[in-house]
């Protein structure tokens, strides 16, 4: 879908999006998230949420949704495809002080969900790509994130609510990876945006760090799915 706002002030626009302007197409806000049709970043949508960082400062997540197939090109091969990128979901913790030291690990939610899904394989693949990748790294150590996620979207587009239990999501997941619908990257960062000079430098720093893991996530499906064509 595609987002028509017409012509706003930079009043009436959030502090965030004037922030990320020069890679925002549209946007608009929904249940309290700031949703983007993004331009010059190779994903669908970008969404804003604000997080709680003390009593005067302001985090946000920001995500990354990036449909990379699925719909009416779904078959059996990507239904494996998706399986086995699911098991190699990562997360990104930080080690030692001075200096501290960014690595991708494995998600430990996947071995919860492992009791759940007895056939799901864990790999660590895809954390020891981004950890070999200079750019990947080189740009985590500059932006120093909060947080740092990558994984699948697994949740049925008929369920769009994620206030429902653990349990229930549980079985969302479950159903999503015995049937998937489709292959969508979910990159999630946790960060803050101060308003001081050089925060537009960060800017740029946040937006390569995506395009850089999107660009190690489609060489991983090339890899994996060697027949897949795409000019993505």
């Amino acid at each position: 879908m595609q987002f028509k706002v017409g012509k706003k002030s930079v009043f009436e626009t959030p502090h965030i999006v004037n922030l990320f302007r020069r890679y925002v197409k549209d946007w608009r806000i929904i249940g309290g998230l700031i949703y983007v049709t993004p331009k010059e970043i190779p994903c669908n949508y970008l969404i804003f949420q604000r997080r709680p960082a003390g009593f005067f400062d302001t985090a946000w997540r920001i995500s990354v949704l990036h449909d990379a197939l699925g719909g009416s090109s779904m078959n059996t091969a990507l239904e494996d495809l998706y399986r086995k990128l699911k098991g190699m979901e990562c997360l990104l913790e930080w080690e030692g002080l001075l200096p501290r030291k960014g690595v991708f690990k494995i998600n430990p939610f996947l071995k919860e969900l492992r009791l759940h899904i007895a056939d799901l394989q864990i790999s660590d693949e895809l954390a020891s790509i981004l950890n070999r990748d200079e750019e990947v790294m080189r740009l985590v150590k500059r932006v120093n994130p909060d947080g740092l996620t990558i994984g699948l979207h697994s949740i049925p587009s008929e369920y769009p609510s994620l206030t429902e239990s653990e349990n229930f999501l549980l079985s969302l997941v479950k159903e999503f990876y015995r049937k998937p619908t489709g292959i969508t990257w979910l990159i999630a960062l946790d960060t803050q945006f101060d308003r001081i000079p050089g925060v537009n430098r960060k800017v740029e720093d946040v937006v390569c760090l995506f395009n850089a893991i999107l660009r190690v996530l489609r060489e991983e499906v090339k890899q994996l799915y060697p027949d897949l064509m795409t000019t993505t």
